[in-house]
């Protein structure tokens, strides 16, 4: 299985430019949460992809935004 690409980027232009010319498919993001929040997913024994939950709520919040500013 071949290993995605990974960035770093400062702004959305060097973003931008990162992913064309890498052809990098992932930028990597801090999120910072609350310590309980933190605390509460760590007790969390199963496997849970948390990435995948975050992008998820990603896409929701901006088709709602992109849905709202057709308005």
């Amino acid at each position: 299985m071949a290993r995605s690409k990974m960035i770093i980027c400062k702004n959305l232009e060097e973003s931008e430019a990162a992913m064309r010319a890498l052809g990098a498919k992932f930028v990597r993001m801090q999120v910072p949460v609350p310590c309980e929040l933190h605390i509460r997913m760590e007790r969390i024994r199963r496997r849970v992809d948390w990435k995948a939950i975050a992008i998820e709520a990603f896409e929701r919040k901006l088709a709602e935004l992109e849905n709202t500013s057709k308005d």
